[in-house]
């Protein structure tokens, strides 16, 4: 049951980041700022993630798995080649869109 706890104070972690990340950019974004959107403290949040780049990292990685996910529930589907192909290329659409919300605000970060 813990294990389902932390889950889901992960994903109000991420969420709330991703939020943070989109309307400020990455550079502008605290850690104290992600834990007080989540109501906990700036320490517990660090139990969960060391650094905001680790939260940046999280992020993505659970939009590229969404992506995946997704796709292999495409090619199960008795749809013809094309169909598939169509269904790919508006997933990856979407994709690129969601990680183009998120690049910019990682290059901020770096400068």
């Amino acid at each position: 049951m813990g294990s389902t706890l932390s889950k889901d104070k992960e994903k109000l972690i991420l969420d709330a980041a991703q939020h943070r990340f989109a309307a400020y950019g990455y550079s502008k974004v605290t850690m104290d700022e992600i834990a007080e959107d989540v109501g906990m403290a700036k320490a517990s949040l660090y139990y969960y993630f060391p650094t905001k780049e680790a939260i940046f990292r999280s992020i993505v990685l659970h939009e590229q798995s969404e992506f995946l996910s997704r796709i292999q529930t495409v090619m199960e589907d008795k749809l013809s080649a094309g169909q598939k192909f169509l269904e790919y290329i508006r997933l990856r659409i979407k994709l690129t869109e969601q990680l183009n919300n998120l690049s910019p605000m990682h290059q901020q970060g770096w400068k």
